[in-house]
C-alpha cells in the first residue's frame, strides 16, 4: 500500500479512549511504504507514544488536516501485527466495547 503525500493515518494508542486518533505523515517520511499493522511513534499530549497504524487514507479528505500533529518515528520496515489479527481485534472491541488500543495493545507481547 504505497501512497502519495500528504497523507493521515488512523493509529490506535495505549490510552483509554474508545476510537482511533488520526496523525499527519510528513514529507520526511515520503518514501517510506507505510502499513497497516505498523508502529509509528507519536506526540500524545506531552509524551511519545508507539501506536499501531490501523488505516491510511488522503489528508485532503480529512477537513481537519491543517490542525493533525506529524508522526514521529517509524518503528517497523513491515507489518508489526497482520491484518487479520488487527480485524479480529478491532471485532473485539466492538463485541465489548472496551477502548481499541487497550484491546490492541493486550494482544502483543
Amino acid at each position: 500500500m504505497l501512497f502519495n503525500h500528504p497523507k493521515t493515518i488512523q493509529v490506535a494508542l495505549p490510552v483509554p479512549f474508545a476510537n482511533s486518533l488520526t496523525y499527519l505523515v510528513p514529507q520526511t517520511f515520503a518514501e517510506c511504504n507505510i502499513l497497516v499493522g505498523m508502529r509509528v511513534v507519536v506526540p500524545f499530549r506531552n509524551k511519545k507514544l508507539v501506536a499501531i497504524v490501523l488505516d491510511t487514507s488522503d489528508a485532503s479528505s480529512d477537513k481537519y488536516s491543517k490542525k493533525l500533529r506529524n508522526i514521529i518515528e517509524i518503528l517497523d520496515q513491515t507489518t508489526f501485527l497482520p491484518a487479520q489479527s488487527l480485524s479480529f481485534l478491532v471485532q473485539v472491541h466492538k463485541y465489548y466495547l472496551q477502548p481499541l488500543g487497550e484491546v490492541v495493545f493486550a494482544a502483543v507481547p
